[in-house]
């Protein structure tokens, strides 16, 4: 990360044949040194810490002709530091790493040796997981916890906000699920309602008509029983 056109460190290379060279590889702060840097697919800086979590291991693998054993040793990651690199970085304002990227914790040590169809290695991997309380706790305390308090409102607020509009929908949801059979049957009691007030509509008619022709009947037998009138 830091070989560039007018920086570089002595030694930064070493090529070794680890088929053949048995020798066991040290890396610390003081001979080697990465850093890494998330950014968005349009090159612009995120707090990646808030998303996800860097970590550094140190895997070790043996293979007994029977079995294989896999263990491995893992730390976060911390925010990189001008002392970082040897000291490099101090003074040199076109190395924006300081602040930005991550580096292995100061105290890392790791051991490389073998390779992959070894019987027998030790390698180191970078590991990108979830974001976890653990590692936030540790960013925080190396930005001065100023985040701290504004990060969890904001994680709150927003978390309160999504669920609110999720059971704002489901209730919606529920109450028109539940409001279209109460129409329908408020419809099928109007309808109802309206044959029986007709059905008493004609049975009224009818009924004042068979009064009136009694009436007419009864009038007509007077004027027959009394003809001289």
């Amino acid at each position: 990360m830091v070989n560039r056109e007018q920086h570089s460190i002595s030694k930064s290379v070493e090529i070794r044949n680890q088929a053949t060279d048995k020798r066991i590889v040290k890396l610390d702060s003081k001979n080697f040194d990465i850093g890494f840097l998330i950014q968005n697919l349009n090159k612009t800086d995120v707090d990646v810490y808030e998303y996800v979590s860097l970590l550094v291991t140190n895997s070790a693998f043996e293979f007994n002709g029977e079995a294989k054993f896999i263990s491995e040793t893992k730390q976060y990651m911390t925010l990189c530091d001008p002392d970082r690199f040897l000291g490099v970085l101090k003074g040199n304002t076109d190395i924006r790493i300081a602040g930005k990227y991550f580096c292995p914790p100061l105290n890392y040590s790791i051991e490389v040796f073998g390779t992959q169809v070894s019987q027998y290695s030790k390698s180191m991997n970078i590991r990108v997981e979830v974001c976890t309380k653990k590692w936030l706790q540790q960013i925080y305390g190396e930005l001065g916890g100023k985040f701290t308090i504004v990060f969890g409102l904001t994680s709150l607020l927003l978390r309160n906000i999504e669920e609110f509009m999720f059971f704002k929908k489901l209730l919606r949801s529920l109450y028109l699920f539940t409001r279209i059979p109460i129409v329908k049957e408020e419809c099928i009691n109007v309808e109802q309602q309206n044959d029986t007030n007709n059905d008493s509509d004609s049975v009224q008619n009818k009924q004042q008509t068979n009064e009136k022709g009694q009436k007419d009947s009864e009038q007509q037998m007077k004027e027959n029983s009394n003809p001289g009138k």
